[in-house]
């Protein structure tokens, strides 16, 4: 049986600074150059995509996170003949911005960009998928995954804000 070509969206209103979407089989789905207001992130799920965040081109594949800032013109298509399938959340950025500065990972209380547009690590990866399924779960509650959200987002920035030295 061939996966489903419609994208599955999750909300919550008692989590309305989160939404998720899952898309199985989207080689037939093509973006336009586009931005959004929040802070995203993407895991390639399966297949290999062109990814262009502001002027930087990317190659990436199953096994990768794909991050935009707000507001930053991007694209993610399929590469050709490839399958594609992945996971695209887009978190409110005055949330994460509190989040990041309540948990002290940031020093500033408003929104400051992230510096990478991928990430390849298997852990983040890994925690990311967790993440995703927690969220699209029946059986955890909003608290819970809120929480869960939490973690995964402050461990992520705490390790970007590593990688470029600020605070």
């Amino acid at each position: 049986m061939k996966p489903s070509t419609h994208p599955l969206f999750w909300r919550d209103s008692a989590l309305p600074f989160v939404e998720l979407r899952q898309v199985l089989d989207g080689r037939d789905v093509s973006y336009a150059l586009h931005s959004h207001e929040e802070w995203s992130i993407g895991a390639i799920l399966n297949g290999q995509s062109e990814f262009l965040c502001a002027d930087r081109r990317h190659t990436v594949e199953s096994g990768a996170l794909v991050m935009m800032n707000p507001n930053v013109v991007h694209a993610c298509n399929p590469s050709q003949n490839s399958p594609w399938a992945y996971y695209m959340m887009h978190l409110d950025k005055a949330w994460l911005a509190s989040l990041l500065h309540e948990s002290k990972v940031r020093n500033i209380t408003h929104w400051q960009d992230s510096l990478l547009d991928t990430l390849t690590d298997d852990v983040f990866y890994t925690d990311f998928l967790n993440l995703c399924e927690s969220l699209m779960s029946e059986e955890i509650s909003a608290n819970e995954k809120e929480q869960v959200l939490k973690n995964y987002f402050v461990d992520l920035f705490s390790y970007l804000e590593s990688l470029s030295g600020r605070c």
